[in-house]
């Protein structure tokens, strides 16, 4: 199903005639939530991620399917509709079985309306509340909140998407600590008294390289012996 042949069958269906035959609800994998019918002649398009962290929830009120990310799951799920709400105000807002209904035509409201189960959530952001709730379907809630308040839609937008990267990094995090590799336990070494050390074992310096093991000085002397013999010399000036 392509939006050309959506807006063909709407175009019909504004002009009387009535399409061959209509699409029964859609499933997960579609992007269509309704076809154009006589009651509701524009189609309802909702953008589905193919990526399989995003989900369906749906409005306990009025059946509205909702894409969210699966990391959003539970705090989704726990929300509840405000005291502002006719029929539902303190019940859970959303589940992620479907109830088999759909809001109608006409019942879908802004997503600033004050019956919005992120009512409370936008009203902690500063953004005013809309009383347009006779919208027809989810399209036009979201050209609504487009061209009246894309102010509003943008500051939401990145909200949601900073809380998904939030819920991302905290799996992510999880994930490399159940992963890990446990350490294991550090044995001090036995500690052994200078004295208790052979003489045998005492490694000597031997400084035939005529390098100064304290600063970067270097002797230049051609022979071994004289090279050692500068390195000590030099080494002394360190000690006075």
């Amino acid at each position: 199903m392509t939006m050309e042949s959506l807006v063909a069958e709407s175009d019909a269906l504004v002009d009387g005639v009535e399409p061959m035959s209509n699409a029964v609800e859609p499933g997960m994998g579609e992007t269509v939530i309704n076809r154009p019918s006589a009651e509701e002649p524009f189609p309802a398009m909702i953008k589905m991620d193919s990526s399989a962290g995003w989900m369906w929830v749906y409005r306990t009120d009025t059946g509205e399917p909702v894409s969210i990310n699966q990391n959003m799951r539970v705090a989704q799920l726990a929300k509840r509709f405000p005291r502002h709400h006719a029929t539902m105000a303190g019940k859970l807002a959303f589940t992620d079985r479907d109830p088999g209904f759909r809001p109608k035509a006409g019942m879908f409201k802004c997503m600033l309306h004050a019956e919005s189960p992120e009512r409370e959530q936008y009203t902690e952001m500063g953004l005013g509340v809309c009383k347009k709730s006779n919208l027809i379907n989810r399209f036009q809630v979201t050209s609504h909140m487009e061209k009246t308040h894309k102010t509003e839609l943008k500051a939401i937008n990145q909200v949601r998407n900073d809380l998904i990267a939030e819920e991302e990094r905290q799996v992510r995090r999880a994930l490399i600590n159940q992963n890990a590799p446990v350490a294991a336990p550090v044995q001090a070494e036995p500690v052994v008294e200078v004295g208790e050390i052979p003489a045998q074992n005492i490694v000597k310096p031997d400084y035939s390289d005529g390098q100064c093991p304290q600063c970067e000085w270097t002797s230049k002397a051609k022979k071994v012996a004289a090279r050692r013999m500068g390195v000590k010399g030099h080494i002394n000036t360190h000690n006075k």
